[in-house]
């Protein structure tokens, strides 16, 4: 689909499908070390990296429209160098479609099957269990002292793991020790992560742009005090989850 359609739906779906490998595959252990292997999982993980950019690019540009009633057309010569941006990006993405062989993909799934097939529930179970405990543990430790920006964002990271890891337990109908609302605490969490990263890449983006006036110093610190009154709500959320795994 990616191949044709670099519309924000089918850039999220191509993303978070490849997220889910990525856990299933840190799950069950699976280890490549044929060449071919090897080089179609460096070519999805490039094909990761680069539908990133453009999914950072259509954020911005909906954050954008949605700060233009508040600062007005100061923000559209930024949207325009965006565009122009978006149309190099859904090349080098095409690119990166290309170079990855079907046939290659049938193979790694079939490997991958295998590696699956070879453990049994039990240790799957277990696999699954100390994945999320490390996962959640990492994140408690991070969350120890009052985490900056850095942190934030790694805790993103290892918090949309722990999610993607539980997803599979959940298909499988494994059982974990956290109830529905400490999954759903984990969500919420996530998703103003999410936002407040969003806010962080275009403010980063709005910083560098050469000679501000007024109206976009306006912006900026409009795009900065959004951000960080997310940054205030995700730090009590975090203590909340603390709390939490601690009882």
């Amino acid at each position: 689909m990616a191949s044709e359609d670099y519309s924000i739906g089918v850039v999220h779906n191509l993303r978070l499908s490849i997220k889910k490998i990525r856990a299933l595959l840190e799950v069950v252990g699976f280890r490549d070390d044929a060449l071919k292997g090897v080089q179609i999982l460096k070519k999805i993980d490039s094909l990761f990296l680069h539908s990133g950019h453009l999914r950072d690019i259509h954020v911005q540009t909906i954050l954008l429209e949605s700060y233009r009633i508040q600062v007005g057309e100061e923000v559209d010569f930024i949207i325009a160098g965006i565009k122009k941006e978006k149309k190099k990006i859904n090349k080098q993405l095409q690119n990166r479609i290309r170079r990855i062989n079907p046939f290659d993909i049938v193979l790694l799934n079939q490997r991958l099957d295998n590696t699956i097939e070879s453990i049994d529930s039990n240790t799957l179970e277990s696999h699954c269990r100390l994945k999320i405990d490390q996962l959640l543990d990492q994140i408690i430790q991070i969350i120890s002292d009052i985490p900056d920006e850095n942190m934030l964002h790694r805790i993103r990271i290892l918090l949309k793991e722990l999610i993607y890891t539980y997803s599979i337990i959940k298909k499988g109908r494994l059982k974990i020790n956290f109830d529905a609302e400490f999954i759903k605490k984990l969500n919420n969490l996530q998703q103003k992560l999410g936002y407040w990263h969003d806010l962080k890449v275009l403010f980063d983006r709005i910083a560098k742009v050469d000679n501000h006036n007024e109206k976009l110093s306006r912006l900026l610190r409009r795009v900065n005090s959004d951000k960080s009154a997310f940054h205030a709500e995700i730090i009590d959320s975090l203590s909340q989850v603390a709390i939490i795994k601690a009882k």
